[in-house]
């Protein structure tokens, strides 16, 4: 278990605060999660034109949610990038992005050529704040077209609802 210490309203403290929050270790997989990939793994099938995994995830996910095709990435990173460019976002254009998110909502922009540009954020708890953020916006954006990439730690801090 991880501990975070917390003050009576909730926020970040010291070690030897009033309170304490225990979170589970992360990441954690079930039983299921890791026989399946111990059985990916031994079957030496373990890349997309060689396996079948992946092709099916895809087309079971697809019949989920109703649509023809669904596309398996490597990792949130390439989802990023592979969004900003379906919307046509590259060089000459400002991607809005939180400064207190992983690498890779800025890291998208840059890879397609455009500019991350951050947008304040709450002291408190750290996610955006909508009238900060608003005014942050309007100053940095261009003439270009923009985009916002929500990544990042919403809802950070466990007291905020």
């Amino acid at each position: 278990m991880s501990t975070l210490f917390a003050d009576q309203e909730g926020r970040s403290a010291a070690a030897g605060s009033q309170s304490r929050l225990e979170f589970p270790a992360w990441p954690h997989y079930a039983d299921d999660e890791v026989a399946a990939a111990t059985a990916v793994l031994r079957s030496g099938r373990v890349n997309y034109w060689t396996g079948t995994e992946a092709r099916s995830l895809e087309q079971e996910y697809a019949k989920a949610i109703g649509v023809r095709h669904a596309v398996t990435l490597a990792n949130g990173s390439v989802a990023l990038e592979l969004a900003l460019a379906m919307l046509g976002i590259g060089p000459g254009d400002e991607v809005i992005t939180s400064p207190r998110t992983f690498i890779a909502s800025a890291s998208c922009a840059i890879m397609r050529g455009a500019k991350p540009v951050f947008a304040d954020v709450d002291r408190d708890s750290q996610t955006s704040a909508p009238r900060r953020s608003n005014e942050s916006c309007r100053r940095a954006r261009a003439p270009s077209s923009w985009s916002i990439s929500p990544g990042g730690h919403a809802r950070w801090n466990p007291s905020y609802n």
